[in-house]
């Protein structure tokens, strides 16, 4: 049981950085763009890493809690809950409010036939950063309640 217990604690770090790591990466992606080609382009490989994320995502959940069920002793201590409860609070706010911001955006870009950046897509963009922060805020406090298990 100790080595199963092992493997779904490796499978659950990789499926956490494949969930995270594009989240975190996907701002900085979109704001390099110069251009409307080059926004496209991003929003492509922005679409397909979150594709990735997604599946780590969802190797998140049942990996951590067949960890719970392999070892109760995790459901009785406060980080434990804690992240299970910020996990599900973020793929909720992740996928209501940034998921359907993002898609806005995307079809904006879509549209349109200038190179330039369109006005309306900064200004929508610029609304959706304090979202995608406090997105990448409860993220942080789940990785820090893992790693510190305070």
């Amino acid at each position: 049981m100790n080595q199963i217990y092992t493997l779904l604690v490796g499978i659950h770090i990789f499926a956490a950085i494949l969930g995270a790591g594009p989240l975190l990466l996907s701002n900085v992606i979109l704001k390099s763009a110069k251009d409307l080609s080059e926004l496209k382009y991003a929003h492509q490989g922005v679409e397909k890493l979150n594709k990735a994320a997604t599946i780590g995502w969802i190797t998140l959940l049942p990996t951590g809690l067949l960890m719970g069920w392999i070892n109760p002793s995790l459901f009785r201590m406060l980080w434990f809950d804690t992240s299970i409860a910020l996990f599900v609070v973020f793929s909720l706010y992740s996928e209501v409010l940034i998921g359907s911001k993002m898609k806005t955006l995307h079809e904006l870009i879509k549209t349109c036939e200038s190179e330039e950046i369109p006005q309306q897509y900064k200004t929508l963009s610029s609304k959706l950063t304090p979202y995608d922060w406090f997105g990448k805020l409860l993220v942080v406090a789940i990785i820090l309640l893992m790693v510190f298990k305070p």
